[in-house]
């Protein structure tokens, strides 16, 4: 605000500057400034409709709904308002108010012009706000459109395998594979696989996504090398050292060792990103390893340590890892909740908590703890973003982790520890790869999820109905004897 302050002394009359000042405001909530800032925006160039869908976002947000259908009606009356425009702006909407905010804006979209951009987004926010089955018509009209809409193609297939149609699923994410910018982000030409025989070729498995769907991918080595026996694994740099381990007989390389990457190119005959094995090696539930193992190993020394660091601080409780907050800047308002809504489960007296939460939480435990008496022990010796050995040995060391969908949740289910994940309804907090109302994984044997069953609302917020469940889960829990886990 202070820079754009300035923007505005130095030229008083740029119209522009008055609409960024109102988005930021926007943002920072402060409804009644952003709404003078975009109006003053609109006095200095009224031809922009662009500025009155700023001001219409605004109204939505202070909650006079009548100014701003009015307001987003006169945008798209102008000239030089475009469907792109309204898309563009559904997007800011949903980051800022929410799905159904985003939709009012795709609507007005659609009605400039049918475009695959605003079918696609409007799937895209069904699914934000629960409607999974309505979302997948958007989808597929988009394609009619445009058969080639990389964004439409990804959103069916994700809702397919969502809804456990993994046969019909998986090949819609081969659209990405003709997609240019796609292409362009692993930097080379090098041709995708398409099923050619690869008993005597090379093939470069490029892990893609966050650390999460690293670990998920992960799962499919052993079905990958069975396909190709010359193959290399391009991870996440914090991840190799965890796959040279829990691999031996594969070459894994660090996706951020350039020089690895390059020579890793410059053998392989093809290169694919993992999911896209899916089609091959994930066609049916059945071809999911069910066995009661784990698949990834972390450094028994380690583990050994951690848990007998955690036993002696424990005195005969139950040590149970939590991690409650996503830090993504998407999809993480979706998943977190605050640790007052978790107190159900951490009254009790019989287990030793131990926070696996990434970022500076300290502060916010110590004021919990000050506020409720509970103490959720943080370890100085371990910081997940810079060193997953340390991590990955911490996790192995607990009884149960208790989680939302987050790194933490794939970590426990690699290792086999039992993992407790709280997944909403709403939103793309479910994530595809969680699929729909099933209780278990197939992902990860040790996984339990537990789903939200009501519609959500304003007055009865989703999690202390699941909280509730895993209390219950708890309780049952803490009197029965731990099944037998050897430690690596």
């Amino acid at each position: 605000i202070t820079h754009i302050k300035t923007a505005i002394n130095i030229k008083p009359d740029w119209a522009q500057a008055y609409n960024v000042m109102g988005l930021t405001l926007l943002r920072a909530r402060q409804f009644e400034a952003a709404a003078s800032a975009c109006e003053t925006a609109i006095k200095k160039d009224p031809k922009r409709g662009a500025f009155k869908i700023v001001l219409g976002i605004t109204q939505m947000a202070a909650g006079d709904d009548t100014s701003a259908g009015s307001t987003l009606s006169l945008a798209a009356q102008d000239d030089g308002t475009t469907a792109e425009d309204f898309v563009w702006f559904a997007g800011i909407a949903n980051d800022i108010l929410g799905p159904a905010e985003a939709l009012q804006l795709l609507e007005f979209s659609y009605a400039l012009e049918k475009t695959p951009a605003a079918l696609s987004n409007i799937g895209v926010m069904l699914q934000d706000i629960g409607c999974h089955a309505l979302a997948k018509p958007y989808y597929e009209a988009a394609l009619e459109l445009n058969p080639n809409y990389t964004r439409a193609s990804i959103g069916l297939g994700h809702l397919k395998l969502m809804l456990s149609q993994l046969d019909e699923g998986w090949p819609h994410l081969d659209a990405r594979l003709s997609d240019g910018a796609f292409v362009r982000t692993g930097g080379t030409k090098k041709d995708f696989w398409r099923g050619e025989d690869l008993s005597s070729k090379t093939l470069l498995v490029r892990f893609t996504d966050g650390l999460g769907e690293h670990i998920l991918q992960s799962t499919f080595i052993k079905d990958i090398a069975a396909l190709a026996p010359n193959c290399i694994v391009e991870c996440s740099k914090r991840l190799a050292p965890i796959l040279h381990r829990s691999f031996p007989n594969i070459e894994v390389i660090s996706g951020y060792d350039r020089d690895a990457v390059n020579g890793a190119l410059e053998r392989a005959d093809y290169q694919i990103p993992a999911f896209n094995m899916g089609r091959y090696v994930r066609k049916s539930f059945d071809q999911f390893d069910s066995e009661k193992h784990a698949h990834l190993a972390a450094d028994p020394e380690l583990v050994q340590h951690y848990r007998e660091k955690y036993l002696e601080r424990a005195h005969g409780r139950r040590i149970v890892g939590l991690s409650w907050m996503s830090g993504n800047p998407k999809i993480g308002k979706y998943k977190t909740l605050e640790l007052e809504t978790l107190k159900p489960l951490l009254n009790s007296k019989d287990m030793l908590f131990v926070s696996l939460q990434y970022g500076e939480v300290n502060d916010l435990l110590a004021e919990f703890a000050k506020d409720t008496g509970i103490d959720i022990y943080t370890d100085p010796d371990v910081d997940q973003l810079t060193d997953l050995e340390h991590f990955f040995a911490q996790v192995a060391a607990l009884d149960l982790v208790i989680t939302i969908s987050s790194s933490a949740a794939h970590v426990a289910g690699s290792l086999g520890v039992p993992t407790w994940v709280m997944l909403p309804q709403q939103g793309t907090g479910p994530l595809w790869f969680w699929f729909m109302d099933r209780a278990d994984s197939p992902w990860y044997s040790s996984v339990r999820l537990f789903r939200q069953q009501s519609t959500p609302s304003s007055d009865n917020p989703w999690w202390p109905e699941v909280v509730e469940d895993v209390a219950d889960a708890l309780s049952t829990w803490l009197v029965e004897p731990l099944a037998p886990r050897p430690l690596p």
